[in-house]
């Protein structure tokens, strides 16, 4: 019964709307298809860091073939890369404001013009979403659509064989919105490593050569910023000035620290 309704939604859909908000862009190397990718802007493309294993890419949109570009920006935490396109002339992807997936609810990418289903949502980890699919011609970089045709993010690779991993359109509003401060400001380098606690609120420290900073310190403030997982962190250190010192609520022995600490770039 499921699928019926579903099916008939999708019957419901006007054409235009399948193709509204942001054609996909698609990545080559040579004549094989490495990755995808979509606008922000008219030359602004978004992928994922996957393009820097290959040489002499090329990009395809609808309607034309690109060769000339340049990288402006990447994250390897987010693992996006933002290239500016010459004579590109893509249609900007819509952000919604908000996009709320709900549990087993189906995923879409547009496919040549048609929409396709290829899994549902299955849960939020840390910060990113997850789906299960069983279609083997997923590429990173593939912009990922809800049942009502939103932009719901960005596919950026897979955890095992059937769970793939995405980046939720918020995370995509924000670079878009905070690009160029980005780049012309950088952030603070605290030299740590902090990885996930996949199960609980905050980051650890894995590594550090801060004196201020413990190894095991687990991470949950930075400035007037709720840390919750590394993509919160990563967000927040675009945010503050990297010129001036930051506080840092961690929680060491089971005790909240407030630590005071110089960034610089």
């Amino acid at each position: 019964m499921k699928k019926l309704i579903f099916s008939l939604l999708l019957f419901l859909i006007p054409v235009q709307a399948l193709i509204a908000g942001g054609a996909p862009l698609e990545i080559f190397c040579k004549d094989k298809k490495v990755a995808a990718g979509f606008f922000l802007s008219p030359d602004l493309a978004v992928t994922t860091d996957s393009i820097l294993l290959y040489n002499n890419i090329h990009f395809k949109t609808e309607t034309k073939t690109l060769y000339n570009y340049r990288i402006e920006f990447i994250d390897r935490v987010t693992k996006l890369v933002f290239l500016r396109l010459k004579d590109a002339g893509g249609p900007p992807m819509r952000l919604p404001a908000d996009n709320i997936l709900v549990e087993t609810e189906p995923v879409y990418i547009h496919d040549k013009g048609k929409r396709v289903d290829v899994g549902f949502f299955t849960r939020k980890l840390n910060g990113y979403g997850a789906f299960i699919s069983e279609d083997r011609s997923l590429y990173e970089g593939t912009p990922l659509y809800d049942i009502e045709d939103e932009f719901a993010g960005v596919l950026i690779g897979n955890l095992d064989q059937n769970l793939y991993l995405f980046l939720y359109a918020d995370m995509l509003a924000f670079y878009r919105d905070n690009l160029n401060m980005i780049i012309k400001r950088g952030r603070p380098v605290l030299n740590i490593v902090v990885t996930e606690m996949w199960e609980y609120s905050g980051i650890q420290v894995k590594e550090s050569r801060n004196e201020l900073v413990e190894k095991g310190d687990i991470i949950v403030g930075l400035a007037n910023f709720r840390i919750n997982n590394v993509l919160d962190f990563n967000r927040a250190l675009y945010l503050v000035d990297p010129d001036r010192p930051l506080t840092l609520k961690v929680i060491r022995d089971g005790k909240l620290k407030r630590l005071t600490v110089n960034g610089g770039k």
